[in-house]
């Protein structure tokens, strides 16, 4: 069994997200990865200095608003490093009868719900207007997923399964110097927010945001209309 710890992370205008970090189950004639230990830093959030000015009468003021940085409250942020190998252990990985080592390719999941293999199969590749229905975005805000996944899907493949529907879905570009990280977004039929699975690759040592070396970085939508909302986290090391 797969232990999974929860962990809370706060956002924007009282908006949480609960993250469980656990590992993609695969079939039987694939290595099975182990559980990994999470590690969640500090968040982080921009704010803006409010500036105030004296009014008086029968004056008349010119106020310029330049360089403003609105925080989005449609999009949380997650980056970080990830290890491990590739083994073949009895159960919770005591004993490991073969092991071998990660060449550093791989997958981060985000997912709306718990998943288990079935469900992986049958994930499709889902375009910035799903992603904007499903999570109630105004497809004309500056923000919504029309103005944030414009780049096309890559192929994935989840546990030797390949997804379905690469040429309808789409993508956001995540790149910095050359490091080379996407988010892709896939769904189940249903397409509601609980449907919803983000994957993000992984490019060990790549450099963040923030100038640090990372192995992946990535961005899950959060609906503006409850309070807080539940990722759980799949690694696949392949």
């Amino acid at each position: 069994m797969i232990k999974r710890n929860k962990l809370t992370a706060a956002l924007t205008a009282a908006v949480v997200v609960a993250v469980v970090f656990g590992m993609l189950c695969v079939p039987a004639a694939m290595a099975k990865p182990q559980g990994g230990s999470d590690d969640a830093g500090t968040n982080q959030t921009f704010t803006n200095e409010v500036k105030s000015f004296y009014a008086t009468g029968g004056n008349i003021t010119p106020v310029n608003f330049t360089e403003i940085d609105f925080v989005t409250g449609k999009w949380q942020g997650f980056y970080g490093n990830v290890s491990g190998e590739l083994v073949l252990a009895n159960d919770g990985g005591v004993n490991k009868f073969v092991e071998w080592t990660w060449l550093n390719n791989g997958t981060v999941f985000a997912a709306a719900q718990e998943m288990n293999f079935t469900e992986w199969r049958a994930l499709e590749a889902k375009n910035a207007a799903a992603i904007d229905t499903a999570f109630g975005f105004v497809a004309g805000d500056s923000d919504s997923a029309d103005h944030t996944f414009t780049e096309t899907s890559d192929a994935l493949v989840i546990a030797g399964q390949s997804v379905p529907g690469v040429a309808n879905g789409q993508a956001v570009t995540l790149s910095s110097a050359a490091t080379n990280w996407e988010t892709n977004a896939y769904a189940l039929t249903g397409g509601t927010i609980t449907d919803y699975v983000f994957a993000g690759n992984i490019s060990v040592d790549g450099t963040a945001f923030d100038g640090t070396p990372q192995d992946y970085q990535m961005i899950v939508p959060v609906t503006t209309t409850e309070e807080s909302q539940i990722y759980y986290f799949y690694v696949e090391l392949v």
